[in-house]
């Protein structure tokens, strides 16, 4: 046994060529009982696919990114929580990378709801969660702090290198490459403040404070008592509206302010504003309100280099709700490729939801519509 386990480590299995088709197969499809049976026979667990495009439950057969994989991300990518396990215990390397220099666990922290157990799991089995990976040579956890929920960054914070990731976020904020919203969430997971309590939220404005602790009746009475503090501003120059509008507020909440007349397109830092905490935090209800009150949906933030149109962030990172709520409230889908495609259609492909055909469709249908009706207007001007 430990020399069959010596072997693998190093890349070696007895298994034939046509063997390993068939697992790689298996894992693609999810199929548990044949991964293990496979793995009992000596199938590798370090296993490189080489294969250029890769269809399966989950994975994306319209763009080559499987080439020299290893099995385990693919298996991450499946979202199996199941095979992932079989392939560690049977020695799968948690902390090796594909040709893209990402790792498993960079991997893991986009797997949507079950990334938190995913994660766990490699933590478990010895994945370095800070192990830098790609050519910036970021952190699993930046990933992770930059979208999804926050049971992801939870499990990474007390085993990520603190020093690091402070002075990582200090470089990053002076180039303008991440959302404000990512430094304020890091900056509270720094200062161990999540979850939050309101001991902690001393440094806020009263207001912001009491949307945060989800105080409804605090809310309501301190707009009753300073009904001109509905635009004060925190430190990261986001009002209240902005921080009940995101994945840390609460739809009341945000109605409630904007019942007070706080203003839906009031600009934070990064050209932050509610209407992208709600599309950042994938919340079609509160993407609603904020459409109906007279948020620009058209709006672009210092996400990264250059500017992002938020319906370009919904089509890669929303369900198909978000997604359609944008496209109804008059979200421009006609956004552009530098080689003329649409830019909501690419980002649409490589939607890691359970919805991405569905969201690629509505992307196609309304780059479409918009381009035909554009050429139609332009056609009655000439004339």
């Amino acid at each position: 046994m430990i020399i069959r386990v010596a072997l693998i480590l190093l890349g070696y299995s007895p298994m034939a060529n046509a063997a390993t088709d068939d697992f790689v197969d298996a894992i693609v499809r999810g199929d548990v009982a044949e991964v293990c049976r496979l793995l009992e026979q000596g199938a590798n667990p370090n296993q490189i696919s080489t294969e250029t495009s890769i269809v399966g439950p989950l994975l994306n057969p319209d763009v080559p990114l499987h080439r020299k994989t290893p099995v385990l991300m693919l298996a991450i990518e499946a979202r199996s929580i199941e095979i992932v396990r079989a392939l560690l215990d049977a020695g799968a390397d948690p902390n090796r990378g594909d040709f893209r220099r990402a790792t498993p666990l960079a991997r893991a922290v986009t797997q949507g709801p079950k990334a938190a157990r995913i994660v766990q799991l490699l933590l478990e089995h010895g994945a370095d969660p800070n192990l830098q990976f790609g050519e910036d040579g970021a952190l699993a956890i930046e990933i992770a702090l930059m979208g999804g929920t926050l049971d992801v960054p939870l499990v990474l914070l007390p085993v990520t290198d603190q020093r690091w990731l402070s002075d990582q976020l200090v470089l990053n904020s002076r180039q303008g490459d991440f959302g404000p919203l990512f430094f304020a969430v890091a900056d509270m997971f720094r200062r161990r403040e999540l979850p939050i309590r309101e001991g902690d939220l001393d440094a806020f404005p009263p207001l912001i404070r009491a949307v945060l602790t989800h105080d409804a009746a605090q809310v309501e009475q301190i707009l009753r008592d300073l009904p001109g503090c509905v635009e004060e501003r925190d430190r990261f120059g986001f009002t209240a509206l902005m921080w009940a509008s995101s994945r840390f507020g609460k739809r009341e909440i945000a109605q409630r302010l904007l019942d007070s007349n706080a203003d839906p397109n009031a600009v934070g830092d990064g050209r932050w504003t509610a209407l992208f905490a709600a599309t950042e935090a994938n919340d079609a209800g509160v993407i609603q309100l904020l459409c109906d009150a007279g948020a620009d949906t058209n709006a672009s933030i210092e996400y990264q280099r250059p500017r992002h149109p938020l319906i370009a962030v919904a089509a890669g990172n929303c369900s198909a709700a978000a997604f359609k709520a944008l496209l109804e409230s008059g979200a421009d889908p006609l956004i552009y490729n530098s080689d003329g495609t649409s830019a909501i259609v690419a980002r649409a492909m490589n939607n890691r939801s359970e919805e991405r055909e569905l969201i690629i469709e509505l992307a196609k249908t309304a780059f479409e519509q918009a381009k035909s009706a554009r050429s139609i207007g332009e056609g009655e001007k000439d004339r």
